[in-house]
């Protein structure tokens, strides 16, 4: 176990997770983790979790302790590292604005600087890491987006840092631009093809990898796409701007594995309804027999 105290009215808040056998009776009696205040349980964890945000508020002017134990019974399943971890501990008095759960750092900091500040907020996206790059700059945009960005669901209210940092998607919201983080990993549907003017021959639409065209005129094969990013089966507003970084191309199916070997030109053809964005989109450029498009499925 391990505890802390803290004096007055406030709130005190937090990030944990845990890794732990799963007790299918739902009363989690088995391996979990326990959090206290003045003595007495206030919320249990057990199985394997990301990390969640929990908040308390204390209106009194006494002196609370909140305690956090790990309880292990007798039976051992190695799959399990049998731990509870705890981030992001914040206390705010009433009328004190809280500490950012995103640290700041500096514009020309070094890349292990960034990496520093990720790991001291605690993510529960991985994908968070290779989102950023590395890069100050890139991990600024983040934090200003992540400042901005509305709830999941369809809250209008801003999420707030600590809602980012506890969501286990918030790596494909930001490199989307979303308006709201995601409950689910996001889809982006190809929902319309239009064949362009300059000699395509035919296309297909396939599911699961997206548009294929081939065509054999000389200034590449150019088609008009319309695509929707949802989150499950709800749409959600993103900015075109990022999502035509997501569009890869190759002149031959076996190599998607291998990377994209073309290099489409993408352009904004309409964004008049942000649910549904449109694009123009050129293959190649004459010098290829034949040309497949995809929206990244990674």
């Amino acid at each position: 176990w391990m505890q802390t105290s803290v004096t007055g009215a406030g709130t005190f808040s937090f990030l944990w997770k845990v890794d732990c056998e799963w007790d299918d009776s739902g009363d989690a009696t088995w391996d979990h983790v326990v959090v206290a205040t003045n003595g007495i349980e206030a919320a249990r964890m057990d199985g394997t979790s990301g990390w969640e945000p929990v908040s308390f508020t204390f209106t009194d002017a006494g002196t609370h302790t909140i305690r956090w134990t790990f309880v292990k019974d007798d039976y051992n399943e190695e799959v399990f590292s049998d731990r509870a971890w705890v981030s992001g501990v914040t206390w705010t008095p009433n009328g004190i604005v809280p500490s950012d759960p995103i640290p700041p750092v500096a514009l020309d900091a070094e890349p292990l600087a960034v990496t520093n500040a990720i790991e001291a907020a605690g993510f529960a996206d991985v994908g968070v890491m290779a989102a950023i790059g590395g890069s100050a700059e890139k991990y600024a945009a983040f934090k200003t987006w992540a400042d901005s960005v509305k709830s999941a669901g369809s809250g209008s209210a801003a999420a707030g840092e600590a809602a980012v940092v506890a969501n286990t998607n918030a790596a494909a919201a930001f490199l989307l631009g979303a308006e709201r983080l995601f409950e689910n990993l996001p889809t982006i549907e190809i929902v319309e093809v239009a064949v362009g003017e300059k000699g395509t021959q035919g296309t297909e639409v396939t599911q699961g990898t997206g548009t294929q065209g081939q065509g054999t005129g000389t200034e590449g094969i150019t088609l008009t796409v319309s695509v929707i990013v949802k989150d499950g089966e709800v749409t959600v507003n993103c900015a075109a701007e990022k999502v035509k970084e997501m569009f890869e191309a190759t002149s031959d199916l076996n190599d998607w594995d291998g990377g994209a070997k073309l290099l489409p030109t993408v352009t904004i053809d309409d964004t008049s309804s942000p649910s549904s964005m449109r694009f123009k989109v050129t293959l190649g450029d004459g010098t290829v027999p034949k040309a497949f498009l995809r929206v990244k499925v990674k």
